[in-house]
């Protein structure tokens, strides 16, 4: 009988490929936000990379399909910076739930920007004071990142949708006047 049980639990544990682990979801993944490449990580007009990641409070931005009247924002603990490498970390639950459902709440958003102060959200956005504005995700970059994931979710290919979580969000280091400026030009 031990024989019979080990014939069948063997060939069990060696028959998952490589290739399945691309179609698993993982719930400890993290979606990156990077410096965009050419950011300074020394800089005398605006912070450096690692500063923005040491100080940056707030991500916020908007879905106007999820609220028009309310912005997006998410917050960030001291687990979610990596001064190391450096780059801030937003959980994956933010694009895939627990539940394996794609979440378009932050994937959907345009104008995200990062803060370093603790945001009154009662005040619509376009009233905020935003001298504390430190660096932006530009439009671009955020559905470049959709046109990936999105397909390759539907198709299953969870590889390549954690390699765009660690590779597609960047930011740039930006002020609040230039981004109110950069803004009205419609380049963000």
């Amino acid at each position: 009988m031990k024989r019979l049980l080990l014939l069948i639990i063997i060939p069990l544990l060696f028959s998952c490929s490589k290739d399945d682990e691309g179609s698993r979801l993982d719930p400890n993944a993290m979606i990156s936000i990077r410096p965009a490449q050419g950011v300074q990580l020394r800089s005398a007009e605006h912070l450096t990379a690692l500063e923005i990641v040491e100080q940056t409070n707030n991500l916020i931005g908007w879905n106007y399909d999820v609220n028009e009247t309310q912005p997006v924002s998410r917050g960030f603990s001291e687990a979610q910076r990596d001064t190391d490498t450096p780059r801030l970390l937003m959980w994956g639950t933010d694009i895939i739930s627990q539940k394996g459902e794609l979440i378009y709440d932050f994937l959907g958003c345009v104008d995200l920007v990062l803060d370093r102060a603790h945001i009154d959200m009662s005040k619509p956005y376009g009233e905020r004071d935003l001298s504390d504005t430190i660096g932006y995700l530009p439009n671009s970059a955020l559905i470049k990142a959709r046109e990936i994931i999105i397909p390759a979710f539907e198709r299953g290919d969870y590889e390549a949708v954690y390699k765009a979580f660690d590779e597609a969000f960047v930011f740039y280091p930006i002020t609040g006047e230039e981004w109110r400026e950069l803004k009205a030009q419609g380049k963000n």
